[in-house]
């Protein structure tokens, strides 16, 4: 994209925009996003009740859902990210990581969707081996993570895109729509998908495929990078010392280790996740219904990011981000009542709608201080560094969470039956969360008594 204005409002390195272009990149940048998030909030939502109608226990649940994908977020985001930062080449170096994959992304989001004709035949070739159940959930696995392999590349390397195209006095509006859009993403899947979800999973992740294909792949044939300059050389030490150095030098202050321990606990706490609609499914509550509440909860979401944003420049974000996690460790307990055995009949939705709108406000607060808050401690001249660790340490919190909420799950269902193991979601995630809150209180009692 080239235009005639040189003002720093109108360009990014060697891009130069006018009004009409840099519209032009919004747009495209806004439209690959919506594609995006409908296909996660699609894997997030729909997959663990596609497993459970599949009579996948628990604790399979856990380890395709979450730990899986965190053990290669673990593995492939650092290397994409550091191959991507040095690639040069004619489409730039961020679209080539996206365009590749997402034939890929979409190949496996069909072999999801068509997981039974595919058990079929493997059972044909199995023989009387395996069971038709067990050949389904084989295939089921198999498509999940090669789904996860593709797409992890992709989720690695796409919101740098945003730091490389979009002119930086601009960046501040740009990432206000981001949000909006991405928010807007899951309303349209809550408010009109989510309802006919009950038997037509397969059909839901066909469409998430086409969606996501066309629009995410057309995002990366429209939008282009400027020219770089060459990478410097790497340090002649060899990379595992360095690296070794760096993650100590990230964790070498108490503040810093504790720090680093409350967003592991959040990451473990947020495996609970995988459960809470399968929970909310067993709770006697419709499908439409859930829909409905979700998509609400989507717009109440997006209604409240401009006023925590005011909040956490006025308060700084320490104290939203307490407020924030307070309120969603609460809001849990909000959910336990649709479980009680003399619930009155008619009142689910009203109880669930509560438990969902406190919950929704809770986590709004939170994820509207967090960054802020990330950008408020680490050191700016080290900020990718430090982002970096503590990457790699919510990945492996992940990981730990998803066994830990599957196994804990799958224990419940088999003392207890389904509906108390289901119920048991909503306990796990205010216990992982209330850990977080005291290791979050704890990092403010170390940052206000540091040294100046």
């Amino acid at each position: 994209m080239s235009g005639t204005s040189q003002d720093s409002a109108f360009t990014r390195g060697s891009l130069v925009y006018n009004k009409k272009t840099l519209f032009s990149l919004f747009f495209w940048i806004l439209w690959g996003d919506f594609c995006l998030q409908f296909m996660e909030v699609v894997v997030a939502a729909v997959l663990p009740l596609l497993m459970t109608q599949w009579k996948a226990p628990a604790i399979i649940i856990g380890l395709f859902v979450t730990t899986i994908p965190a053990l290669l977020n673990f593995v492939i985001t650092p290397l994409v990210s550091v191959w991507s930062d040095r690639h040069r080449g004619k489409w730039g170096r961020r679209i080539p990581f996206l365009l590749v994959p997402t034939p890929f992304v979409v190949l496996f989001l069909l072999g999801i969707a068509g997981a039974e004709p595919v058990a079929h035949a493997l059972q044909w070739l199995v023989g009387s081996m395996w069971s038709f159940e067990t050949c389904r959930l084989v295939v089921l696995g198999f498509m999940i993570v090669a789904f996860q392999v593709a797409h992890m590349v992709v989720a690695s390397v796409y919101y740098y895109l945003f730091n490389d195209v979009v002119p930086e006095p601009r960046m501040g509006r740009f990432l206000g729509l981001f949000r909006i859009v991405s928010i807007a993403a899951g309303a349209c899947f809550h408010f009109f998908v989510f309802p006919r979800a009950d038997g037509n999973a397969p059909q839901i992740f066909a469409l998430s495929a086409l969606v996501y294909g066309v629009g995410f792949g057309l995002m990366c044939l429209k939008v282009r990078e400027g020219t770089y300059p060459e990478p410097e050389s790497l340090d002649s030490r060899h990379p595992l010392h360095t690296a070794a150095l760096l993650l100590k030098e990230c964790f070498s202050t108490p503040f810093f280790r504790t720090y680093a321990l409350f967003n592991g606990a959040f990451a473990f706490a947020m495996a609970w996740n995988a459960f809470m609609q399968v929970m909310r499914v067993n709770a006697g509550v419709s499908y439409a219904e859930i829909g409905m509440l979700m998509g609400i909860a989507s717009a109440v979401s997006a209604l409240t990011s401009y006023p925590v944003g005011v909040l956490v420049d006025r308060f700084r974000p320490f104290a939203v981000a307490i407020a924030g996690l307070i309120l969603l460790t609460a809001g849990q307990s909000f959910y336990l009542p649709l479980f009680a055995p003399d619930l009155p009949a008619g009142t689910s939705f009203w109880v669930m709608g509560f438990a969902v709108l406190v919950t929704t406000v809770g986590l709004s607060v939170f994820q509207g201080a967090a960054m802020p808050l990330h950008m408020y401690v680490f050191p700016k001249e080290r900020y990718g560094q430090f982002c970096g660790a503590l990457a790699m340490l919510n990945a492996l919190a992940s990981m730990l969470g998803g066994l830990v909420a599957g196994g804990l799950t799958s224990l419940i269902q088999g003392w207890w039956g389904d509906r108390i193991g289901w119920a048991f979601a909503p306990i796990g995630m205010s216990l992982s969360l209330a850990l977080c809150l005291a290791l979050l209180v704890n990092s403010r009692r170390l940052w206000g008594s540091r040294p100046e």
